[in-house]
């Protein structure tokens, strides 16, 4: 990956972090539940968690082989308590409703079945508490920069990259209002990179009667990772 980007594959996956940062301004990062979904060997993970070392937080991936690495790496944040790992497809996560403040997913999107993404759109809402946000990070999308176009479509030619074409034709701000109820609240694009910041509204709309229902935020947090539901 640092070869096929010239180095710069840390620099793309930091770019979340200015957002997270805005997110957690006001907030005490103790008291913040964060979820990194397809947190693969923990490069992200480690910058959020040198930037916020106490805030509790869950990474989950699908991979035994990536979490081991992701353990090593992050290995003094398991020490102080505040990290903890979940082998987990996120289709399916096995964590309680409305159970995490933030989520960060990172250069996931293009290696999923185009079904697959809108599963996990569909987990990230039933696990993030309203008023919640989702800091994404992905390839760059055809449109997105016309000069880069003819390289984005070429990409999987010479790559493993099966889901690449499709998901570089797809509306991901749709994607999230369609599968999660997402408001797009950020986007930015850098290079070949961009991110998206996905909010949960704090309210949603009743289908019987079409009054706006207060959605229960006093979710108790998970006290123990296990491959039962959190």
């Amino acid at each position: 990956v640092e070869t096929l980007f010239l180095g710069t594959a840390d620099a793309m996956r930091r770019r979340a972090l200015p957002p997270l940062a805005r997110f957690m301004d006001s907030r005490d990062q103790a008291e913040t539940r964060l979820l990194d979904i397809a947190c693969g060997t923990g490069r992200f993970l480690s910058f959020v968690k040198d930037n916020y070392p106490d805030m509790p937080t869950i990474a989950l991936d699908l991979s035994p082989f990536y979490l081991q690495e992701a353990r090593r790496v992050n290995q003094k944040y398991i020490e102080n308590g505040s990290l903890q790992f979940l082998e987990a497809n996120a289709e399916e996560m096995p964590l309680e409703d409305e159970s995490f403040d933030a989520i960060t997913c990172v250069y996931m999107f293009h290696e999923l079945p185009e079904a697959a993404r809108a599963n996990v759109v569909s987990e990230m809402a039933r696990v993030l508490k309203p008023g919640g946000k989702v800091f994404f990070v992905d390839s760059a999308q055809k449109g997105d920069n016309p000069a880069n176009d003819t390289a984005l479509a070429g990409f999987p030619d010479f790559n493993h990259e099966p889901y690449y074409k499709n998901y570089i034709k797809s509306k991901l701000p749709e994607l999230f209002a369609e599968a999660g109820g997402f408001e797009l609240a950020e986007s930015s694009l850098g290079w070949v990179s961009k991110v998206l910041v996905f909010t949960k509204p704090e309210s949603v709309k009743s289908t019987e009667n079409d009054k706006t229902v207060a959605l229960d935020m006093a979710e108790e947090p998970a006290e123990e990772v296990s491959n039962e539901t959190l």
